[in-house]
């Protein structure tokens, strides 16, 4: 198997080495690999290309999977041109060999502010407008999903070894009964809201550690379906007592990734 891995920070650079042990011939995209202190894989090759700079990318391989994990990481970077313009770049170039695209990206694009559970079937406006930043999350993944033969993974926010500011925001246990190990795999959009959330808008953190993300996409790679989207957290939202603009008023479910078979090793903040 070959893939691609564009963006190689901490989710990418942890992906990189679970492929390249399992075997995989592993291509990683930086602009720069200048300086990077992350322990890439050796067996892997480096790239240096620019999503937003077209001709570099003129020298990409043929590959059977492409992983987006870009993100925003110098002054000046946003997210039109990021996510937007720059997957719209990457994919234009891959689409003569059409490889399998698994694009990254985050349940911030759910603006519901009320505490109540959301999944892959919920409106992400359902909560009003979102910002700027949310709605060209989106717009990437609808342009990816119409023009290529994508997955998307919405990913929580990510933590483990070296980044584990996440896990120490977790000081509040989660209301009685509202722990979504004791329903079914979380519940569902639709849903009636929880009253033990009123009052508690932004409180919420929905997280992975890093390994399960990592997990998370091997799997989409092996039995993903193409055209749908995934939620990519574990299983305990924790209420944030600090107010960190980390948290938000939702509560992400993993029912569907979970069904289609991803054993956290993490369930919770409390193991990770």
């Amino acid at each position: 198997m070959k893939t691609l891995i564009i963006g190689c920070g901490y989710l990418g650079t942890a992906l990189g080495a679970r492929l390249a042990e399992g075997g995989a011939r592993v291509w990683g995209v930086r602009r720069s690999w200048r300086g990077v202190k992350a322990s890439f894989p050796s067996k892997a090759q480096r790239i240096e290309a620019d999503l937003l700079r077209p001709e570099s990318l003129a020298g990409l391989p043929e590959v059977d999977f492409a992983v987006l994990c870009q993100a925003p990481s110098r002054p000046g970077d946003s997210y039109e041109g990021t996510y937007y313009k720059g997957t719209r770049h990457l994919i234009t170039r891959l689409r003569e060999t059409d490889p399998r695209f698994i694009l990254v990206s985050s349940t911030r694009v759910y603006s519901t502010n009320d505490g109540s559970w959301v999944d892959e079937d919920t409106d992400p406006r359902a909560g009003g407008e979102a910002d700027d930043n949310s709605r060209w999350l989106l717009e990437t993944e609808r342009w990816a999903l119409q023009n290529s033969s994508c997955i998307v993974f919405r990913l929580g926010g990510i933590y483990g070894p070296g980044r584990n500011r996440l896990a120490a925001r977790a000081l509040t246990k989660v209301p009685e009964g509202s722990d979504p190990r004791h329903k079914a795999g979380g519940q569902a959009s639709g849903t009636k809201r929880d009253p033990s959330s009123a009052g508690r808008r932004g409180a919420y953190v929905n997280r992975i550690h890093v390994e399960d993300a990592v997990s998370g996409i091997a799997l989409l790679m092996k039995k993903g379906k193409v055209g749908e989207i995934y939620l990519g957290v574990d299983d305990l939202p924790s209420i944030d007592s600090r107010g960190s603009a980390l948290a938000s008023g939702k509560r992400c479910s993993n029912a569907k990734i979970k069904r289609l078979g991803l054993r956290l090793k993490y369930p919770t903040y409390k193991e990770g």
